[in-house]
């Protein structure tokens, strides 16, 4: 018994120590892990810090480049304001013009209020990073002018017609050419600009605002959410954006305006004065351009009246491209024809090509669309219209590559063209114009429906209400007899 108890105790003191052997290594092992811990956040501390200040350190330099950029702007204005704008105006008001007043504010509209905004805007920049620390805000500047800024909409809108009659001037008019090149050549010499036009120095306004939208995006991915300059700065690129696009969105507008005068401008032959052709629409949209050959044009009334003859003549007609013949051994000719968002003008293959052929909508420069009247003309000999069409692609076989048709209420048109990629192009916008037109004739219906519904409720509603209260037949002539007696009666008297 005694033995047993004497060896429970040694056992339980092995133990023990065995536990507390444990506790301690455990001890260490916690140690360690608390220690890895701390350098850990340690670690991240620092990262953190050094982010801090890097980010710190971006935003003074973005903040200087904003600040330096409107300087460099404003001092570009300020230079077109006082070298061509105020000598024009002297000279006009002088009596002594070399353009107009019409043509001053033409060429230079807008610029004023373009530099009042900027000068003030310059001043808050420039108090702002004047006092520049970690902490500083400059989003609310631009949150606070960003409306302001739709000023420039104007000014793009503008501009293609202001490039427009700076190449008239140029072309007519000895006495600006004088003054422009007289006036560079002394800034050159006085090295206060590198532009050598003044397209070049209009063109700036137009570039500012995607400039604006850029700094203040890379301004912003600097800036830590808890930051007090990210609210700002999340508003202030959000309304940018929008007159980003804004403005894009009229620039555009403007560019295919001048876009479809110029091709108006170019057009020719007796079909013009005959058809009264104008192409200049509101609604209307030129897409695009090209030289196609032309396999079979069929003019009608109405293509699904002759479905038999269209048929029977499509039937006999089999093209050589390769031959460039046609079975009747006509040889295909080549047209231009020009795509717009309803309607399609063909034309005579012109005498030399134009710059712009197979040209897609927007990706002129704006400056060469308006530079624009047409270097070649073109002999107009109809216009197709989209409205109800339907665009057939031809499937391709030996001697007949990448062709469609064009079926329309007044007739077909086969046309070819020179890649399978380009009769891609070709036949997606032709139905994206046919669909357009299809779903706005639709909404129109559905408008014309709606109001047609409403003036026939309006007129039951007027029937039940006229004869739920019927006037009896005697009550009412009773009262015409008695109101025509009074009035007969009051005429005698007047006579008398």
């Amino acid at each position: 018994m005694i033995l047993k108890k004497t060896l429970s105790i040694r056992g339980n003191k092995e133990e023990k120590t065995a536990f507390k052997a444990a506790a301690l290594e455990n001890d260490k092992r916690l140690d360690g892990v608390r220690i890895i811990q701390a350098a850990v956040r340690a670690s991240i501390q620092r990262k953190n810090i050094k982010k801090t200040l890097k980010n710190c350190r971006y935003r003074k330099q973005i903040a200087n480049e904003i600040l330096s950029t409107e300087k460099n702007y404003l001092n570009t204005l300020n230079l077109l304001q006082s070298e061509f704008v105020q000598p024009l105006r002297k000279a006009a008001k002088d009596g002594q013009p070399i353009i107009p007043d019409d043509e001053i504010k033409i060429i230079f509209g807008g610029l004023d209020v373009i530099i009042g905004i900027t000068t003030q805007m310059l001043s808050e920049i420039e108090e702002r990073v004047q006092k520049w620390g970690p902490h500083q805000v400059i989003g609310n500047i631009f949150q606070k002018n960003a409306a302001f800024l739709r000023v420039y909409t104007n000014y793009v809108f503008n501009f293609n017609v202001a490039i427009s009659h700076i190449q008239r001037c140029n072309q007519s008019n000895p006495s600006w050419v004088k003054f422009v090149q007289s006036t560079f050549h002394r800034l050159h010499s006085e090295k206060k600009t590198d532009h050598n036009d003044l397209p070049s120095f209009l063109i700036t306004p137009v570039q500012r605002i995607p400039r604006y939208e850029l700094l203040l995006r890379d301004l912003l991915s600097h800036t830590s959410p808890s930051h007090v300059d990210y609210s700002c700065l999340t508003d202030a690129l959000a309304s940018i954006t929008k007159t980003v696009l804004y403005v894009e969105e009229k620039q555009k507008e403007a560019s295919n305006s001048a876009k479809v005068l110029s091709i108006q401008a170019s057009l020719i032959g007796k079909g013009v004065s005959e058809s009264d052709l104008k192409l200049v629409d509101p609604q209307r949209r030129w897409i695009r351009e090209g030289l196609l050959t032309e396999i079979h044009c069929e003019t009608h009334q109405n293509l699904k009246e002759s479905d038999s003859l269209v048929s029977e003549v499509l039937n006999s007609i089999e093209t050589d491209l390769s031959l460039n013949t046609n079975r009747r051994g006509k040889k295909l000719k080549q047209r231009m024809i020009f795509l717009f968002n309803d309607i399609i003008v063909r034309c005579k293959k012109p005498k030399q090509r134009s710059q712009n052929l197979r040209v897609k909508a927007g990706a002129a420069n704006n400056i060469n669309i308006i530079n624009g009247a047409m270097e070649t003309k073109y002999e107009f000999l109809d216009k197709w219209d989209l409205h109800g069409g339907n665009i057939v692609s031809v499937s391709d076989h030996e001697n007949n590559l990448y062709s469609f048709k064009i079926e329309t209420k007044t007739g077909m048109l086969w046309l070819s063209i020179n890649s399978s990629e380009e009769k891609t192009s070709w036949v997606n916008d032709l139905r994206n114009c046919v669909d357009e037109l299809k779903k706005i004739n639709q909404f129109k219906d559905q408008q014309i429906n709606r109001v047609t519904r409403q003036k026939a409720e309006n007129a039951m509603q007027l029937i039940a209400d006229r004869y739920s209260n019927p006037l009896s037949p005697s009550s009412s002539s009773s009262s015409l007899f008695s109101s025509s007696c009074s009035s007969s009666s009051s005429s005698s008297f007047s006579r008398s």
